[in-house]
C-alpha cells in the first residue's frame, strides 16, 4: 500500500510505502523536515521534528541521496540500537546495516516515493533568466570549471580525431573510415562518459547552490559503468531515430535528455534512469524542444566573435538544461532557495 499525502510546507504532492508511516524525512520539493503520515491520515504535523542535517551536495559519498526520500529509523529499532554492518552487495566493502546508500560504490539498496512530474512548466523566459542570473552570480566557477571541463570531455574525441587526420593524410583509404568510425566512437565516449558525470555533478552543486568544486569533476566514478552503458543505448536509440526521417530522433532526444543527472540524483540500478528519464519528461517534452532551439539558438551567437563568445554562452546553456532539469524535478535552485 502507498502513502500520500502532500508536504505540509511547500504542498507538494509525495508518495512513500506504508511502511515508512510515522518516519522523519525531508521534502525533496522545499527540503523541510516532515513526518510520514500514517495511512488514516492522523498524524499531527504541528509537531515538528529536529531540523535535518546540511544536505550534501551531489556526487558526495554520503549514506543517502540528497535528494532521496530520507527516513530515520525508529530509535527502538535494532539498527539504532547499535552499529551493525553488513557487506555491500554489489562491492563487498563493510557499511552500516540501516544504510540504503553504499558509500564507496554508490549502489542503492532502498528507494524512496515516485515525485510527481509535471509540478514545474518550462518556461523559456524563465529558464533562461534563471540560467542568466545563476551563471553571472556564480561567474567563475561556472565559466572556469565549464572551460575544465570541456578540454578534459576533448581526451574523448581524440580518437576520433586521430582517425579523420588518418583519412585526410591518406594513411588509411575512406572505406576503412566507415570502418573505424563507430568503434572510435565508442572509445571516446568509453573516455568522455566519466568527465561527463563528474560536470554534470558540478552543475547540480551550482544550480542548487551547494559547494562546488573542480573536483566535482572527478566524482563520476561510482556512476560511471551505469553512465556507459546509458550513453551507449541513448547514442543508439537517437542514431536509429534519425535515420527514420529525423524526427524520431528529435523524440527520443526531448524524452530521455535527462538520464545523466538522474543517475546522479536518484542513483538507480541498470538502465532504470532511462526509464525514469521517460516518465519525468512525460507532457514537457515539446517545451523542452523549444527551450533546445531557443538556448541553443542564442547560445550559438558566441561564434560570432571568433568563437570566443562561447566560452561565455557555452556554459550558459548547459547551466540552463540543468534549471531545465530541477524545474521537471520539482527540485529548488539557488535562486528559489533565497527567497
Amino acid at each position: 500500500m502507498t502513502i500520500e499525502f502532500n508536504c505540509p510546507q511547500c504542498d507538494k504532492l509525495l508518495r512513500t510505502p506504508d511502511d515508512k508511516a510515522g518516519a522523519q524525512a525531508k521534502c525533496p520539493g522545499c527540503g523541510e523536515p516532515i513526518v510520514v503520515p500514517s495511512p488514516g491520515g492522523d498524524t499531527d504535523f504541528s509537531a515538528q521534528p529536529p531540523p535535518p542535517p546540511p544536505i550534501p551536495a551531489a556526487g558526495s559519498t554520503d549514506d543517502e541521496n540528497p535528494y532521496a526520500f530520507e527516513s530515520a529509523p525508529s530509535p527502538t529499532s535494532p539498527a539504532a540500537k547499535s552499529d551493525a554492518q553488513k557487506p555491500c552487495p554489489m562491492c563487498g566493502m563493510s557499511i552500516k546495516a540501516a544504510a540504503i546508500k553504499c558509500r564507496y560504490c554508490g549502489e542503492t539498496f532502498g528507494t524512496g516515493p515516485t515525485v510527481s512530474a509535471g509540478t514545474r512548466t518550462l518556461d523559456p523566459g524563465d529558464i533562461m533568466s534563471a540560467g542568466f542570473n545563476i551563471t553571472r552570480n556564480n561567474f567563475g566557477q561556472v565559466i572556469g570549471g565549464s572551460f575544465v571541463a570541456l578540454l578534459l570531455m576533448m581526451l574523448g574525441s581524440f580518437p576520433l580525431f586521430v582517425l579523420l587526420v588518418m583519412v585526410e593524410t591518406g594513411a588509411i583509404p575512406e572505406e576503412m573510415f566507415f570502418i573505424l568510425y563507430f568503434p572510435m566512437l565508442i572509445l571516446s565516449q568509453v573516455i568522455s562518459v566519466y568527465f561527463m558525470l563528474g560536470y554534470c555533478i558540478f552543475l547540480l552543486n551550482i544550480v542548487r547552490g551547494q559547494h562546488a568544486t573542480l573536483s566535482d569533476l572527478f566524482k563520476g566514478g561510482p556512476y560511471y559503468l551505469r553512465g556507459l552503458g546509458n550513453m551507449l543505448l541513448f547514442m543508439l536509440a537517437v542514431m536509429v531515430g534519425y535515420v527514420l526521417c529525423i524526427v524520431p530522433g528529435i523524440i527520443v532526444i526531448t524524452m530521455l535528455w535527462p538520464f545523466m543527472f538522474i543517475l546522479i540524483d536518484e542513483n538507480p540500478r541498470g538502465m532504470d534512469c532511462l526509464t525514469r528519464a521517460k516518465e519525468m519528461t512525460e507532457g514537457h517534452k515539446l517545451m523542452f524542444f523549444v527551450n533546445m532551439l531557443i538556448i541553443g539558438f542564442l547560445g550559438q551567437l558566441g561564434m560570432l566573435a571568433c568563437y570566443v563568445g562561447l566560452f561565455l554562452t557555452g556554459p550558459w546553456m548547459y547551466v540552463c538544461y540543468t534549471v531545465c532539469y530541477c524545474r521537471i524535478a520539482g527540485q529548488p535552485t539557488v535562486e528559489e532557495r533565497s527567497t
